[in-house]
């Protein structure tokens, strides 16, 4: 079933949103495309396995949900780059792509605050974030008598958002450093933010085809599947509580474009069980969003 939530019912987590809009322009992508389109296949997986795809395979055509996991992130670098040139499916997905896209894809929880109240969350996302988006098009996507167009960019809305909702980085900040883009770490020999770390390699050192990242997770998935079903935010808030204890532990703060950190097989071996948990929750929880 689609949650049908009002936006109060969709705010629980709380922050200042980042005021910081030239970190935003970099690695805001949470989860790689690899991760994206895992989170896609695993909840197309369980949809066909229980007999309920079909609607949306007619929303879709010859697409998958896989090929449009990525299409919100591509709208949003059509918007900062006029020669940027989407992929044929998610051109024929947005046509038109929308403008101001930037702040749905997250909600920044400071690191400080302990156990979010209901204030806090307000606080955080006065406006448009992930969790108030992906109550929207959810609402768009459970309407059967909106056009077929809107409906579909709302799945690829709702695909991509619940992902994105996830990644723990995407739930948290730190002195405003938007979620990690701020600091500077090296992983496996390369320099970056710690933001794009957990985006991409941590993700893919378990596997690099989506595909087979899908495959070997089922464990992961099994255990989502056997949780109670939760709403958005809880899923946010508890996606936030790996930030300070995970994502964060052991990296200093940011230091202008200085490397601050290495990240530890340690650390790698623990944000790999973050991830596939993360991941596998994405997956499960879409499908039950959307069924």
């Amino acid at each position: 079933e689609i949650y049908t939530l009002s936006l109060h019912d969709a705010l629980p987590i709380s922050i200042a949103l980042a005021a910081a809009a030239g970190l935003w322009s970099n690695n805001l992508f949470a989860w790689s495309a690899e991760g994206h389109e895992t989170v896609a296949i695993i909840a197309q997986q369980i949809l066909k396995q229980s007999g309920q795809f079909a609607p949306l395979q007619s929303l879709l055509g010859d697409l998958s949900l896989a090929d449009i996991a990525t299409c919100p992130d591509q709208v949003r670098e059509a918007e900062r780059n006029s020669h940027y040139e989407m992929s044929p499916a998610c051109k024929s997905v947005f046509p038109d792509p929308p403008k101001g896209t930037e702040s749905w894809h997250f909600i920044n929880i400071p690191v400080t605050v302990s156990n979010p109240t209901q204030g806090d969350i307000t606080a955080a996302c006065p406006d448009k974030c992930v969790l108030t988006q992906i109550v929207y098009f959810g609402n768009i996507l459970a309407d059967t008598s909106q056009p077929s167009a809107a409906r579909l960019q709302a799945l690829s809305f709702v695909v991509h958002f619940i992902g994105d909702v996830h990644q723990p980085l995407h739930d948290a900040v730190r002195d405003n450093d938007a979620g990690g883009n701020a600091e500077q770490i090296r992983i496996n020999r390369k320099k970056m933010a710690l933001h794009h770390a957990w985006d991409d390699p941590l993700v893919s050192s378990i596997a690099a085809d989506p595909q087979v990242l899908a495959t070997d997770l089922a464990p992961q998935v099994q255990a989502a599947q056997a949780e109670p079903k939760s709403q958005p935010q809880d899923w946010a808030i508890q996606a936030f509580h790996f930030a300070g204890p995970d994502a964060y532990k052991g990296v200093p703060q940011a230091n202008d474009n200085q490397v601050v950190a290495t990240l530890s097989p340690a650390y790698q071996k623990t944000a790999e069980k973050v991830v596939r948990r993360q991941i596998a929750r994405a997956g499960v929880r879409l499908a039950q969003f959307i069924s």
